[in-house]
């Protein structure tokens, strides 16, 4: 609370199968997102082969299994 200045615990229960779970799940996955572009060392270390093709090809899109594939822009 604002004000406090006794040392509070606070603890976060989630269930199963719930929103709050899978919102959870996405914040960690996130964070651990955003450690691995900012920290440099693990961010480089994160990257494949098929990630710097990736980056370095406009015209291309990597696939999961490492193929490249053609990107088709239709208007519509």
């Amino acid at each position: 609370r604002i004000g406090q200045k006794n040392r509070v615990i606070a603890y976060r229960l989630l269930m199963r199968n719930t929103i709050e779970e899978k919102v959870r799940i996405l914040q960690e996955q996130k964070q651990q997102m955003l450690d691995d572009v900012l920290g440099e060392e693990a961010f480089s270390r994160s990257l494949e082969m098929k990630d710097i093709e990736y980056l370095f090809s406009p015209d291309k899109d990597i696939t999961e299994d490492g193929n490249s594939v053609d990107i088709i822009e239709t208007e519509g």
